[in-house]
């Protein structure tokens, strides 16, 4: 019996078969889409999950194939690229022929010869360029200056004729006579340097003249063989005594003859007096204070003698 409610039948949905084949399309299209995202997302989670094994496994690998003798210099042929032990080998080889020549027999012959130059007995690069021919006596008598005597007239005989800064109240009116003689030769002082230098030789306690040193005509260094002369005296004990005294004072004075320019004559001297000095200080291993001074031409030491008048004087003060 029908419901009276009712009205007729329940509609009926029918599709059309292109209509079925468009919906089993989008279907398809959504369930391939949810598909791909969900495997997208998965392969996500692997990365992130997965990313320190491999790094671990690097660190790994280049620090365990490293044996403990291999070379330091093994980066520069890529480890990390290979990290088999057998690339030590390969390596080893490398520092022996870097380390050969240091051996080698020609290289200990260069060592051995180069500091042993033949010394030359003249040093002419130690001579002054600016003094002419004209400056001094133009005649080389170099017979003071190359006799193989003693360094100079004060030079001892033996240890016995060396004494102490000299005390003797008559000897030492006499040195300070010849000091202050010295003195007067000093042209380019003032008023008041001279009475100074006056008064500092009159306070001090003693003088020695320890050598007196010729030179030839144009020569502002000494001989070497005078300077070997010089060094062996100022090496004995007894010398030695003159000047362990730290207060006493190495006075240098350079002479020159008057012939020529009176400045080129004053120059040379200087250059005479620090040469003399500069040995002293490098040479001689003189730690006291070392006092240079030039005192131009003069004929100081005789007249009409002009070669001994090119002279280096070595003075000791006791201050």
């Amino acid at each position: 019996m029908q419901d009276p409610n009712r009205k007729g039948s329940e509609p009926k949905i029918t599709l059309s078969p292109p209509a079925l084949f468009a919906l089993a399309a989008v279907i398809f299209f959504l369930a391939g889409g949810i598909f791909a995202y969900v495997q997208l997302l998965s392969r996500g989670f692997q990365r992130s999950s997965a990313s320190p094994t491999p790094v671990i496994r690097q660190e790994q690998t280049t620090a365990t194939p490293l044996p403990a003798g291999s070379p330091s210099f093994t980066p520069t042929t890529g480890p990390a690229l290979q990290p088999s032990p057998t690339v030590a080998p390969t390596q080893a080889p490398a520092p022996t022929p870097v380390a050969q020549p240091t051996s080698s027999p020609e290289a200990r012959s260069e060592i051995e010869t180069t500091p042993n130059p033949e010394p030359t007995p003249e040093e002419t690069p130690a001579e002054s360029p600016s003094p002419s021919p004209t400056s001094e006596t133009p005649s080389p008598s170099p017979g003071a200056s190359i006799k193989p005597g003693p360094v100079g007239e004060e030079s001892p005989s033996g240890p016995s004729d060396v004494p102490a800064v000299k005390n003797d109240p008559a000897e030492q009116a006499q040195v300070r006579k010849e000091v202050l003689a010295r003195v007067d030769l000093l042209k380019e002082l003032s008023e008041k340097e001279r009475d100074y230098l006056y008064a500092q030789v009159e306070r001090a306690r003693g003088f020695t003249k320890l050598a007196i040193i010729p030179f030839p005509s144009g020569k502002t260094r000494p001989e070497q063989f005078q300077i070997d002369h010089l060094l062996s005296y100022l090496q004995k004990p007894e010398y030695r005594k003159l000047f362990e005294d730290p207060t006493v004072v190495f006075v240098v004075a350079g002479y020159a003859d008057t012939k020529g320019n009176e400045s080129q004559n004053l120059e040379i001297s200087k250059q005479r007096a620090d040469n003399v000095a500069k040995i002293l200080e490098s040479d001689g291993k003189i730690v006291n204070t070392i006092r240079a001074v030039g005192m131009g031409g003069s004929e100081f030491f005789g007249h009409g003698t002009p070669d001994k008048n090119r002279v280096v004087e070595i003075w000791l003060a006791a201050p």
